[in-house]
């Protein structure tokens, strides 16, 4: 970073009044599709372009910005962001306020925040995390082409054009999509010293799964089997993984609007209406009669969260959730972990680019220093290991640029734990010494053998004719949905229940509207 300003020094005159003028001239331009030709990694990702560090810096006001990161606050994030501020004050002269939204708050908290009119610059965002509903209501900054090659040029050249076409909303793009590699496909770690202990054998199936949640329930008074809290994961694992089935990038699952992408149908069905769906009701309620989770899991608001606490035989998460696999032997090491993977053999979708990314807040006062941070934070090898490891020595050590090894540190501040996924980019990322073998086995042979494309996965579904039955489906979601997947009310009955509050919210104009907006696309592809 010092070399880029040393060599810069006599040009710094020249470059703030080039920077002023751009950004006077192409802050508001609209953004355009990606050129063909721009490169998809940058050419020095370790070393930013002048114009991200260096816009002559003592021109440079200093400022503060406030951003909102999803998840709970690791107890060494203040200790590592010291650092992160040290380093902007310095290169950019920006420091960064970062509040976390818990995610028992999510659902009430995010929303408000632009509802509210509260004064921020840079905040999560994904299809699950209300980008399309949020942008809609133009609670976030359209970001351009021009505002990227100005203040992000490493960044506009490593983010695929695919990336930036799911990210549009009416045509316009208001996030910044990560690049890392994902699988929405659940997994789920076991606690194989209670598998052993009551003789089940290795689970390989859905039933084998079943088996060792009874055996659980049966004979561990003081373990839940499982606590769910939203069961979505688990439907969309048994449900849609199972038969091929997934939502269209940035539809809730609340819709329960499917298509299958092993088929050239492209027609959008309700999964209320196939018999899959009744036989995953009738499985839920039986585990719920068999005790498999609590009376009070939908308002257990750590559902999901007590394996490490020795509360819960099972955690269900996409596959990142393998970290489960070193960090519960630290604490507990006769637990001994496995980790199952019931989709084998089963085709999958990878993860949108857009299922994690940074937005800037529509009446932020910087949001050319907010693109500048999020450069610096996805291409330059200091920022990007601060931010997903911490401080080298305390909580990782380095293995030449691709490895690491966590030190005990890491459990107050680690890789993935401060939502950092906001800003990940594969060819960034570092590989743990002690990933596990059986993760590495299950992604790779996901990539190579079990995944297929398909031309919905980037299609993005505009909800401004619906935003009223989008919100009268999503609380009857909470209200009637919810109850009947976990099993409290008779699986026919609750059903029937479901279907008709849903055509009353109006669930057939979303499918119409859906299905017209995706012909509408199809056409356009060709």
């Amino acid at each position: 970073m010092v070399s880029i300003f040393i060599k810069l020094k006599n040009m710094k005159k020249i470059i703030a009044v080039l920077l002023v003028l751009a950004a006077l001239a192409s802050l508001f331009t609209a953004c355009s599709t990606k050129p063909a030709e721009s490169s998809t990694t940058a050419a020095n990702p370790s070393e930013p372009s002048a114009a991200a560090t260096d816009p002559a810096k003592e021109t440079l006001e200093p400022v503060t910005l406030k951003m909102y990161l999803l998840g709970d606050k690791p107890a060494g994030f203040d200790e590592v962001y010291a650092k992160i501020n040290e380093k902007l004050s310095q290169d950019i002269q920006t420091t960064l306020d970062v509040e976390f939204i818990s995610w028992s708050d999510v659902d009430q908290k995010y929303s408000l925040l632009f509802a509210s009119g509260e004064d921020f610059d840079l905040i999560f965002t994904a299809p699950w995390a209300y980008y399309s509903s949020v942008a809609n209501k133009n609670g976030f900054l359209e970001i351009t082409e021009d505002m990227m090659k100005q203040y992000a040029p490493n960044t506009w050249d490593e983010v695929p054009e695919a990336a930036w076409e799911q990210a549009k909303i009416n045509g316009k793009v208001y996030m910044i999509p990560c690049t890392t590699k994902e699988y929405s496909t659940r997994v789920m770690v076991i606690r194989g010293d209670l598998r052993k202990k009551y003789d089940v054998p290795e689970v390989t199936s859905l039933e084998g799964f079943q088996n060792y949640l009874y055996a659980v329930a049966e004979n561990e008074p003081g373990i839940i089997p499982m606590q769910l809290g939203d069961p979505y994961m688990l439907r969309e694992l048994v449900v849609g993984t199972f038969n091929g089935w997934d939502y269209l990038g940035n539809v809730g699952n609340n819709t329960y609007l499917m298509y299958d992408y092993n088929s050239d149908s492209n027609e959008i069905f309700s999964m209320l209406d196939m018999p899959e769906y009744l036989d995953y009701l009738n499985m839920m309620h039986d585990w719920k009669e068999r005790g498999v989770w609590t009376k009070d899991v939908l308002s257990d608001q750590s559902a999901g969260q007590g394996m490490a606490q020795g509360r819960e035989a099972v955690s269900i998460q996409n596959i990142g959730i393998a970290g489960l696999l070193n960090s519960v032997p630290k604490e507990h090491p006769d637990y001994d972990p496995e980790l199952i993977d019931l989709s084998v053999g089963k085709t999958k979708m990878p993860a949108l680019y857009i299922n994690n990314g940074m937005a800037i807040h529509a009446t932020s006062k910087n949001p050319e220093r907010a693109l500048m941070v999020l450069d610096l934070f996805r291409n330059n090898r200091e920022y990007y290991d601060l931010t997903w490891y911490g401080i080298e020595g305390k909580h990782y050590t380095a293995i030449g640029d691709t490895g690491y090894s966590s030190l005990p540190d890491s459990a107050d501040y680690g890789a993935g734990g401060a939502c950092q996924w906001g800003w990940g980019v594969s060819s960034m990322q570092r590989t743990a010494d002690d990933e596990p073998e059986q993760r590495t086995e299950i992604m790779d042979r996901w990539i190579n053998e079990e995944t297929v494309n398909h031309p919905l996965q980037n299609f993005n579904f505009d909800d401004t004719n619906v935003k009223n039955e989008m919100a009268n489906i999503a609380n009857v979601y909470q209200q009637y949905a919810l109850p009947l997947e976990l099993g409290f009310v008779d699986v026919e009955d609750g059903l029937a229940t479901l279907k008709e509050k849903l055509d009353q919210a109006g669930i057939e104009k979303v499918r119409q509207e859906m299905q017209t907006q995706l012909d509408e696309y199809l056409k356009n592809l060709k």
